[in-house]
């Protein structure tokens, strides 16, 4: 059993009940959270949903009117993840008014919002606490009726600790500028994505407010893959788990060495998705289906992971951490339309430039991120994937 199964308690997880990414009805009824089908403008009054009311009143009218059309249980508990000048979304998921910082007008802080999964059963984040602090496992990318919301804006004017941003279209009652979230990214992305937007169309991220039933944990002995704890510069034959290899070969070691700390299966067969000037699938010897080692799907196979729009952005560690561009990127060299770029001289130079990729990302920013390339000195990470041509652990069917 591996380190992560290990630490299920971490993840909010509860038992071997959750149905694997692109499954069926959930088991346990837990919080559920969607994108809504429809976009509109930022001035969220104007919404046909919106029942008259103004403001985040709209924002959450509107969430409650979806939730109703899908026919999705206690609709009424849906609220927008939005904030404006007085109100976080920290302290709308709780049920509560006001700000972070006065506690949510209560006497201490509120803690237990969550956690949440999307409509189809497979898990969004962890609850509120640690959700803000980085837990966000997959990208709410399905509207309320289960269509996936690829690379789309979401009006939410609220950071990545669940508080209230500079720009918010004017506590959406004018046409201002914004600060959005993406359908394409976890933690911090999928709140707060880079620069500002304009209130002319985006969608709303919809939560059941208050403490919900613990997540089912999806079953273990997949195929696995895991973006390494291990940072590196771009002379990857610097890193203590290079084993005395040089570029490639040394990208290699790292997630073999990182694969045998974590007592993952077969540690041997692991290799790194990076590129020297030419594909990196054609160093694998088996396609995919590759899971991270929450039970999440990653890939169906190498054609899906050229695309860019994998299963499941690959942010989480060896070791049980959800990795995001706050901490790093990781290496690739490589986009998703074949073209492969900077690679620090193979891979072997601390000077220079690599292509590098958001680990929170799916779609256009990943396997390569929105910045050309960033400088060799820095240190990044490495997604490792699994060549072995078992698709299930020895003792699994």
């Amino acid at each position: 059993m591996n380190l992560l199964i290990e630490q299920a308690g971490r993840f909010g997880f509860a038992s071997a009940l959750f149905l694997a990414a692109g499954a069926g009805t959930p088991a346990v009824a837990a919080n559920q959270a969607f994108v809504t089908s429809i976009a509109d403008s930022g001035i969220l009054g104007n919404w046909a949903d919106a029942g008259g009311n103004v403001g985040l009143a709209a924002g959450d009218a509107i969430c409650v009117a979806r939730a109703t059309a899908a026919n999705l249980p206690n609709p009424g508990q849906f609220v927008a993840w939005m904030s404006d000048s007085t109100n976080d979304a920290y302290c709308r998921i709780h049920g509560f008014n006001g700000t972070k910082a006065n506690s949510c007008g209560q006497a201490t802080l509120p803690e237990g919002a969550g956690p949440w999964q999307r409509v189809d059963g497979t898990p969004f984040m962890a609850v509120i606490e640690r959700a803000v602090e980085g837990d966000v496992y997959m990208p709410l990318s399905l509207d309320e009726f289960g269509a996936t919301v690829n690379n789309q804006r979401l009006y939410t004017g609220t950071t990545s600790d669940g508080t209230v941003t500079d720009l918010h279209c004017g506590n959406w009652l004018i046409d201002d500028d914004v600060r959005v979230g993406s359908t394409s990214q976890t933690y911090p992305g999928w709140t707060q994505s880079s620069g500002r937007a304009f209130c002319n169309s985006g969608r709303l991220a919809c939560m059941q407010k208050g403490a919900g039933p613990a997540l089912s944990l999806p079953p273990s002995g997949r195929k696995q893959a895991f973006i390494t704890r291990e940072l590196s510069n771009g002379n990857l034959g610097t890193s203590p788990l290079a084993g005395g290899n040089s570029g490639l070969a040394a990208a290699d070691a790292i997630c073999r060495n990182s694969a045998q700390a974590a007592n993952l299966y077969e540690p041997q067969s692991y290799k790194a998705y990076i590129a020297a000037g030419s594909n990196p699938a054609a160093r694998f010897q088996n396609d995919g289906p590759w899971f991270r080692l929450d039970g999440v799907r990653f890939a169906d196979d190498f054609a899906q992971i050229s695309s860019g729009f994998v299963r499941a952005p690959l942010n989480l560690t060896e070791t049980g951490l959800y990795r995001n561009s706050f901490v790093n990127y990781a290496w690739t060299g490589v986009d998703n339309t074949g073209s492969f770029g900077a690679n620090c001289s193979g891979w072997n130079a601390s000077s220079g430039a690599g292509w590098t990729s958001l680990p929170e990302a799916n779609g256009p920013r990943w396997p390569r991120s929105y910045l050309d390339s960033v400088g060799c000195s820095l240190f990044q990470a490495l997604y490792c994937l699994s060549d072995s041509d078992l698709l299930f652990r020895h003792g699994f069917q």
